[in-house]
């Protein structure tokens, strides 16, 4: 199965389609089976953030993810390394340790911007406790979903206002077993009328 497809979708038609599956009772039920069978399901969480896509508004695209095994294991290892690290700086007994107690791991949320229609489902993030979007981002991409890496990084930073400043790509080369990891951050650039404007900025870790 392709773990990244993607469709063309108008901003009308793509929200009479989340409207429909919402209320859809047939869906509903099946998304409560699922989440009885996941063992890490926490039952807080809202049943649609297992229906896991990105839609794209500006570009009217919408893609359905559907992670392969080895995907979730490295999003998985990764998030639990860095989990590791923040415990380590927790523990510290000053400014930087009282900061990092704040922050939180709320697995893969839903993302959304508002009055925009973007919505994503990252592999990862890291969010302090008193912020509205994460702080960091993390994307594991591998041959379909490359290519959109950097359109994943716009749409997080610029449509959280730089609040999200890391994204952090990690793409897989299974024939290699290699992996890249690219991060971008917000560039604030000052326009003509003296305002300040975003845009992000790349550099590759190999």
């Amino acid at each position: 199965m392709t773990p990244w497809l993607r469709f063309k979708l108008s901003p009308t038609n793509y929200e009479r389609w989340e409207q429909k599956y919402q209320e859809d009772g047939f869906v509903q039920d099946k998304l409560r089976y699922v989440a009885l069978q996941h063992s890490n399901y926490r039952c807080w969480k809202p049943l649609a953030d297992l229906v896991r896509y990105d839609y794209f508004p500006s570009a009217s695209l919408f893609v359905p993810q559907t992670p392969i095994p080895v995907h979730e294991l490295l999003a998985s290892s990764v998030v639990g390394e860095t989990l590791l690290q923040l415990r380590v700086i927790a523990s510290r007994a000053d400014p930087t340790g009282e900061f990092a107690r704040k922050i939180l791991n709320p697995a893969s949320p839903t993302i959304r911007f508002d009055p925009k229609l973007s919505k994503h489902a990252p592999d990862g993030s890291f969010r302090h406790n008193e912020a509205k979007y994460p702080g960091v981002v993390i994307e594991v991409s591998y041959s379909e979903k490359r290519q959109n890496l950097p359109c994943l990084a716009d749409s997080y930073i610029l449509g959280s206002r730089a609040e999200i400043g890391i994204v952090v790509g990690i793409d897989l080369d299974y024939r290699g077993k290699r992996a890249t990891v690219s991060l971008w951050r917000p560039r604030i650039i000052v326009d003509a009328a003296g305002r300040n404007a975003w845009s992000r900025s790349k550099r590759q870790i190999r």
